[in-house]
């Protein structure tokens, strides 16, 4: 559900808001105009090594992991629209597969396999086939029609016929 968390800035109340998926800007304004600052909690943050109780969060390593809390003023000041870009993005950095070199390797991996490039060329062929099919049938679907008319001195169609 479409559930944002907001924290009133004087009083550290924290209210539940309803916001439509597709909504560039999830801000909330109250009705005495006092924008409230949006919260993240942990498990927004698709943190893998998190724990929900008072144990601190460590590593594969055992070594501490560290926590930053930060708000929408710090995301849109590192240039991010929301704290979901931010976190793919530093996730992107961390994460080897979805480096641009991880993809250069795939790829020429990809263009090696023998199995990979005989599967892709029969594809093509089949495309090629239905492609051909489909065009014939068209053709063959297409009717052809001659239209006659006549036109007196005004411009005016008085006469049409079709053969």
């Amino acid at each position: 559900m479409p559930l944002y968390d907001f924290r009133h800035p004087l009083t550290e109340e924290i209210k539940e808001v309803f916001f439509h998926m597709n909504d560039e800007d999830k801000i909330y304004i109250d009705e005495e105009g006092v924008e409230w600052e949006r919260v993240f909690a942990a498990s927004y943050l698709g943190a893998t090594y998190r724990t929900f109780d008072e144990k601190r969060l460590v590593d594969e390593k055992g070594k501490p992991l560290k926590i930053k809390k930060f708000s929408d003023e710090f995301i849109r000041h590192q240039g991010f629209k929301n704290a979901a870009d931010y976190i793919d993005y530093n996730n992107s950095i961390i994460d080897r597969e979805k480096t641009p070199e991880a993809n250069r390797q795939k790829m020429h991996d990809q263009r090696n396999n023998k199995d990979l490039q005989a599967q892709l060329k029969e594809n093509k062929r089949l495309l090629k086939k239905k492609n051909k099919e489909h065009r014939k049938q068209r053709e063959s679907s297409k009717s052809k029609v001659t239209v006659k008319t006549t036109v007196d001195k005004t411009g005016k169609v008085t006469k049409m016929k079709a053969d």
